[in-house]
């Protein structure tokens, strides 16, 4: 067998395969649901390299050179790494988008010092639920992630090295470090399994769940270097298994599964049997190596670092034009020329720089400085762009304040209230509002789309002698059917609990009044993910509404159903302050206003005392619905109401529900 850790053109092809992966998945391809394992592809291959590098020193020497070895680290990453920064935020600069150029600003020093990871973990971000709104440096979480190994690999690799001189032979064995390994990887994966359940972003963007993935990388090194000799045709067959498994994670992951979890095994596994399967056997490539080790795969693998790099800002600035076939093929096309011309201009040249490779503290030196000229550069630049971004200047003339208009939140928000209650709680507190010594009762019910309209509803409360019980929970459909959170990654049962209560609550009421407000996008728990059964879905739904409007009216002396609000395509306080023209921020009435659930159901409802209520006219009184009118904001985000302009629509909503209300 001959060396491991000698050149294997087949790891290129590995690569190739992970990065296409990753790449297909953020192209939003439905045929490669899975394509995000691509990046546990990457930490197996990187702890397979890694360790035999460091182990062929230490077996050679009797010690490592970290100095080296890091600055080996710094010309191959650092580099590329700071020229797609710096691209990225220059390409946000000329496109205008002065608020994502701003918020990318302040992501960018977390990105140059390999920390993102715990940066979007801190911002709670999901992974799998960002699209345009994401950071252009979201993806640079893998590569902090590998850069954090390599220091846990320094400091653990120079304990053992130290405990090992403690020995009378003054060397450390294989089979402790083996050991060591061993122990580390199991600690990891038990950490990702309780945390990928529980505590989500930590789970996926956490270091310590994702150690033992490069640890199965080194397993498979330590495999071949040791005495673990099969025959040819058993070590194809444990290649082909291993690229069996990356393909069915690929192609077969379930859709809307926690991630990584028990479900990483697979692509991690998968991994590490085609790094060792592939392995050269008296010199002789087998035939699953050899399928790998073309000549496009080669190349793909070598440029796999800058296309990872460009890919992710290339699709995020084509945004929803990447739906355009043309603009689709423009974006890959782009991403690979970019990838192309600095793997040769870039990447390579200063990963082969002479003067650098001659002194490994200079190139400490030079990219410390590098790195630390770039984050203080980009520290007082954020916070100018901060202040231009925060600015919003509507038609009418006035300036308005970014940060005060997204805080422009209904009252029952507060931490004092906490009266809108969130997803992981189903008990909530009295919340008693409006005329809190009335006799009458109104209960307003919903979700978010429910509470965006708390300001009105309380100020008809306090105008007209009621008391107001406010019930609304995140996320929660108010009509009676199970759906799915993406959240949690499953059924969300916190919402049917809560919702039980509130029913069996406005039961013990007399005659109150129920005002409902609800997002138009719940789907049925059996048909979260699946497409194409668009009146399979519109069925389920009008049986849950039916249902539960049945249920409610003979508890209530009156049901209003408030129809859903409009869905601007983009994010208003993003938009605005990106575009010239502010009527370019809005959505035709026909798209903004597109769903039909749950109020067309109510002229199913055999009563008369179940109501529609439809406040879009006063909304979009045009055929342009827009995020402002000539009063100021009316939307702090793509579909929420500001508390402002919701109080502002007391009058026009009593008026709509006060020839059906029941005569005192």
């Amino acid at each position: 067998m001959t060396r491991p850790d000698s050149y294997r053109p087949d790891i290129d092809g590995l690569r190739a395969i992970a990065v296409a992966g990753v790449v297909v998945f953020h192209l939003g391809l439905a045929a490669v649901p899975g394509g995000y394992v691509g990046v546990d592809v990457f930490f197996v291959i990187s702890g397979f390299l890694i360790s035999g590098i460091l182990w062929r020193e230490y077996a050679a020497t009797g010690t490592i050179d970290f100095l080296n070895f890091w600055s080996r680290r710094l010309r191959r990453l650092l580099p590329m790494s700071i020229l797609v920064v710096l691209a990225s935020i220059a390409a946000l600069y000329v496109s205008g988008n002065r608020l994502g150029f701003a918020d990318n600003l302040s992501d960018a020093p977390y990105a140059i010092l390999y920390a993102t990871n715990w940066h979007e973990m801190n911002k709670g971000v999901d992974y799998f639920g960002e699209g345009s709104e994401a950071s252009y440096f979201l993806h640079y979480w893998s590569l902090t992630v590998e850069e954090q190994y390599y220091a846990f690999l320094t400091v653990a690799f120079g304990i053992v090295v130290l405990a090992g001189k403690w020995r009378s032979s003054g060397a450390i064995s294989a089979r402790t470090l083996i050991a060591a390994v061993i122990l580390v990887s199991i600690l990891s994966f038990a950490s990702c399994l309780y945390f990928t359940g529980r505590a989500q972003p930590l789970g996926f963007f956490g270091t310590q769940n994702r150690i033992w993935q490069f640890g199965m990388g080194v397993l498979a090194m330590a495999a071949l270097r040791g005495s673990l000799k099969l025959p040819p045709v058993a070590m194809n067959v444990l290649a082909a298994i291993g690229l069996a498994l990356i393909a069915f994670s690929y192609f077969g992951l379930p859709e809307g599964i926690v991630y990584p979890g028990a479900y990483a095994l697979l692509p991690t596994i998968g991994a590490a049997l085609t790094l060792f399967g592939c392995a050269p056997v008296s010199g002789m490539q087998g035939p699953v190596a050899k399928a790998l080790s073309v000549a496009p795969m080669r190349y793909i693998g070598n440029i796999s670092y800058s296309l990872y790099l460009w890919h992710w800002g290339v699709i995020l600035l084509a945004g929803e034009r990447l739906a355009d076939p043309v603009v689709f093929t423009g974006v890959v096309v782009t991403m690979f020329l970019l990838s192309v011309a600095s793997y040769h201009l870039v990447e390579n040249p200063l990963r082969y720089n002479a003067w650098a490779m001659r002194g490994s503290l200079r190139t400490i030196v030079v990219a410390a400085a590098v790195s630390g000229i770039t984050v203080g550069a980009a520290l007082p630049l954020q916070a100018v762009a901060q202040k231009a971004a925060s600015i919003i200047r509507l038609p009418n003339g006035k300036a308005y304040n970014a940060k005060k208009i997204r805080a422009d939140l209904p009252v029952i928000y507060s931490k004092k209230a906490r009266c809108h209650t969130d997803q992981d709680e189903v008990k909530y507190p009295p919340c008693i509002f409006g005329n809190k010594k009335a006799k009458r009762d109104i209960v307003l019910l919903g979700d978010s789309h429910g509470a965006h309209w708390f300001p009105a509803v309380n100020e008809i409360a306090k105008q007209n002698g009621y008391r107001l019980l406010s019930r609304t929970k995140s996320a929660c459909s108010p009509m009676d059917f199970p759906i799915f959170i993406s959240t949690f990654k499953r059924e969300y049962t916190e919402c049917k609990t809560w919702r039980d209560a509130v029913f069996a609550e406005i039961a013990t009421l007399d005659q109150p009044i129920v005002v409902i407000g609800s997002s138009s996008a719940y789907v049925p728990l059996e048909f979260s993910g699946k497409k194409g059964m668009s009146a399979e879905i519109g069925e389920a739904r009008r049986t849950g509404v039916l249902a539960t409007l049945d249920t409610l009216r003979q508890k209530a002396s009156r049901v209003f159903v408030i129809r859903d609000t409009p869905w601007f395509k983009e994010e208003p306080l993003k938009c605005l302050p990106s575009r010239r023209d502010p009527l370019l921020c809005g959505t035709t009435k026909t798209k903004a206003l597109a769903g039909g659930f749950p109020w067309t159901a109510t002229a199913n409802v055999d009563s008369t005392n179940v109501h529609l209520i439809d406040m879009n006219s006063v909304i979009c009184p045009d055929d342009l619905c827009l995020p402002f009118g000539p009063e100021g904001m009316r939307f702090h985000d793509r579909h929420h109401l500001t508390a402002t302009y919701s109080k502002s629509l007391a009058d026009p909503l009593f008026e709509r529900m006060k020839p059906l209300l029941p005569q005192p």
